[in-house]
């Protein structure tokens, strides 16, 4: 009982970091809204999960080249965070970095949906569907604009210091995982109910959702 009274206890100490407003020097933000786009940015791991599907179902794709692709993909995950922090430390502007690389990544997403057979893109391209390599490009440039979430975490340890950072982490990191669990039953039903593409364009407004929140609900702080 005494462990899981302590469990409790820190697990709502890690809630209130979370949602304290005061979530970055210079900057006012609205309750959660930094809480509010780490959960919607779950939508990109909800992504990663329907790319295999995607790309041998609907694109065709062997298990090979679909691997092949995602391998890219994961590649960009991996190399995206350096580089966005490059960005940040060169010029700055934490918020408009995270709102704008969240919100291409939406646009990425909707595209592959909209590349599907019978629907935009190919009608105005004249094709029975978007080439692979289309899903290719939006892949890694949504890889690289996602990944901008690694300066949350930067942002918390501006607000609440080095001794209190692994707290705030927990925080975030909790976010993180509660938008996957609650993505993942969501686009479950999506997907039995209207297919993949209706997937993708559920996850697109989810990160579009995630990313204006979060830019509405933070402003420069009153002189």
């Amino acid at each position: 009982m005494c462990k899981a009274d302590a469990a409790a206890c820190s697990l709502r100490a890690n809630l209130r970091i979370g949602l304290e407003r005061a979530f970055a020097p210079g900057f006012v933000i609205d309750d959660r809204s930094g809480i509010g786009l780490a959960e919607f940015d779950a939508g990109g791991v909800q992504f990663e999960r329907r790319c295999g599907p995607w790309l041998m179902d609907v694109k065709g794709l062997t298990r090979i080249q679909a691997g092949n692709q995602l391998g890219i993909f994961t590649l960009s995950l991996i190399i995206a965070p350096l580089c966005s922090g490059i960005i940040d430390r060169r010029f700055g502007h934490r918020r408009m970095i995270l709102a704008g690389g969240h919100l291409l990544a939406a646009i990425c997403v909707a595209l592959m949906a909209l590349g599907a057979p019978d629907s935009l893109l190919p009608h105005l391209f004249n094709v029975p569907v978007m080439p692979p390599q289309f899903d290719l490009v939006m892949l890694v440039t949504m890889g690289f604009a996602v990944s901008t979430q690694s300066l949350l975490f930067g942002m918390t340890t501006q607000l609440m210091g080095a001794a209190m950072a692994g707290r705030a982490f927990a925080a975030t990191n909790l976010a993180l995982f509660l938008g996957t669990a609650l993505l993942q039953s969501a686009t479950g039903v999506v997907a039995a109910r209207y297919g993949l593409p209706a997937v993708m364009m559920f996850v697109a407004a989810a990160l579009a959702v995630g990313a204006l929140t979060f830019f509405i609900y933070t402003r420069p702080e009153p002189q």
